[in-house]
């Protein structure tokens, strides 16, 4: 079983995880825009252990999951500029989505996409709609989890305090109707 102690633990060592795949995914991006490697890994060096970056990744806060998403769309946006493949688009929409269910800053990244879309008006629609059937799937997929996630609460309250729940509240209920009609006498 989890305790507090372990519970703050683990959020600090998710929070830290996806600070790590964020510096990664940064050195892949700016690999994918200049091709140098020296200059990739001295940028996730850089944004790696900047202050601000740096201060958010070591406790459990939102920001990291947050900068995750927001380098994942950015990566997805430029090589979908580089190659021209619309899975990329699906790509960049999906982390779109996911990451506005967690932070709504990153829907000024939306804008961004949106321009990049507009690169070619002609297919533009089609693109239009593949990106967002994709973040409506980024919602969609978080609010699975959140109803899977309230049915095993439901169910575990259920097994634990179902029956005295119930018992309690039959008993109640019994109390009330046996009072109402003493006082209807």
């Amino acid at each position: 079983a989890l305790t507090p102690a372990s519970e703050t633990i683990l959020n600090n060592l998710i929070s830290a995880v996806f600070g790590g795949l964020t510096v990664g995914l940064v050195a892949t991006l700016v690999h994918r825009l200049t091709t140098n490697s020296v200059a990739a890994g001295l940028a996730a060096l850089v944004f790696g252990f900047c202050p601000s970056f740096w201060g958010q990744a070591v406790f459990a806060e939102v920001y990291t999951l947050n900068a995750f998403f927001f380098a994942l769309a950015l990566l997805c946006g430029v090589a979908w500029l580089q190659t021209d493949d619309d899975r990329w688009i699906a790509g960049g929409a999906l982390s779109l989505g996911l990451g506005l269910t967690n932070h709504m800053t990153i829907a000024l990244l939306a804008l961004a996409l949106l321009a990049v879309l507009l690169r070619a008006p002609r297919r533009f629609p089609r693109r239009l709609l593949l990106a967002v059937a994709f973040t409506l799937a980024g919602f969609a997929l978080v609010a699975l989890a959140l109803a899977a996630a309230v049915l095993i609460l439901y169910r575990r309250w259920n097994a634990v305090f179902g029956r005295r729940a119930h018992t309690a509240e039959s008993t109640l209920a019994e109390r009330a109707r046996r009072l109402v009609e003493a006082e209807a006498r």
